[in-house]
């Protein structure tokens, strides 16, 4: 039995090289060596010879049983084993400390990497908003120029077509002029006494009708402004002259010559005296 319970021993002791150490000084304090190739026990490179139950030999303060000494060896084995096993726990929570840490990122370093990332995003949103602002305002722009040259075009193709005729009309007011003349230079009484004159008063006055009407259908009508106030815009003062009962200065109190009108535009001011 004692055999067995030592192979037994010296198996778990192969394990600790603690337990194995303290067997060797046990033996060689306790147990007298035995060359009987029966008593040698080897268990996981660890050699010893273990004497048979016949040649032990323990002093009467120390003498136990078999069964008794091979429980106490297999406890102290057992209790060797804990301890080795106890020694290695805690490097088991370090290592999963240390998995765990690798694996769980920091919330702080997390947090920043998400604020730096808004911060970029808000960045690029507020550029792209700029941007977005700066083509409106320009497509706007562009598209006020386009409208303005728009509603300048059309008021010069109006001005054009109303006052195409203005030089060519300028140059025939002459005629008109002449016109007025001769119908002014044969009086009433000279046509009255000549009835040759009279009949070319009539040509002459159906000459000058048919021709202001042609000007009027360009917009060419021609004004008198005798007995109005005088105004440089239509008025050309060729002379001055003093007021008569009931006239006011600053009229216009002569007319040498009719001015015309081209539309809402003055093509030729007329020629007049005024008042003072």
């Amino acid at each position: 039995h004692s055999q067995v319970a030592m192979s037994s021993i010296l198996g778990s002791a192969g394990r600790n090289a603690r337990f194995a150490t303290f067997l060797r000084q046990l033996q060689s304090e306790s147990l007298p060596r035995l060359a009987s190739p029966a008593g040698a026990v080897r268990g996981y490179g660890v050699s010893a010879v273990v004497p048979a139950r016949s040649q032990l030999s323990f002093p009467s303060a120390h003498r136990v049983s078999s069964s008794s000494w091979a429980r106490s060896l297999s406890s102290t084995a057992n209790a060797g084993d804990a301890a080795s096993k106890e020694g290695a726990k805690p490097e088991e929570p370090a290592a999963k400390s240390e998995e765990s840490a690798e694996a769980k990122p920091d919330p702080a370093a997390r947090i920043a990497e998400l604020e730096e990332l808004l911060k970029a995003k808000t960045e690029a949103n507020q550029k792209l908003t700029d941007d977005n602002n700066e083509l409106k305002k320009r497509a706007l722009t562009a598209l006020a120029d386009v409208e303005n040259m728009r509603v300048r075009m059309n008021i010069k193709a109006d001005e054009d077509r109303k006052f195409a005729v203005r030089s060519f009309a300028k140059g025939m007011l002459e005629v008109a002029d002449i016109l007025e003349k001769a119908l002014q230079s044969m009086s009433e009484e000279k046509r009255k006494a000549n009835q040759e004159l009279e009949q070319v008063y009539e040509g002459v006055a159906a000459t000058d009708k048919i021709f202001h009407k042609a000007l009027e259908s360009h917009g060419i009508k021609r004004f008198n402004p005798e007995n109005t106030k005088f105004d440089p815009n239509l008025h050309q003062a060729l002379f001055e002259m003093p007021a008569g009962e009931g006239q006011e200065k600053g009229f216009v109190g002569a007319v040498v010559k009719n001015g015309y009108m081209i539309h809402d535009r003055c093509l030729r001011p007329a020629e007049v005296g005024v008042l003072k």
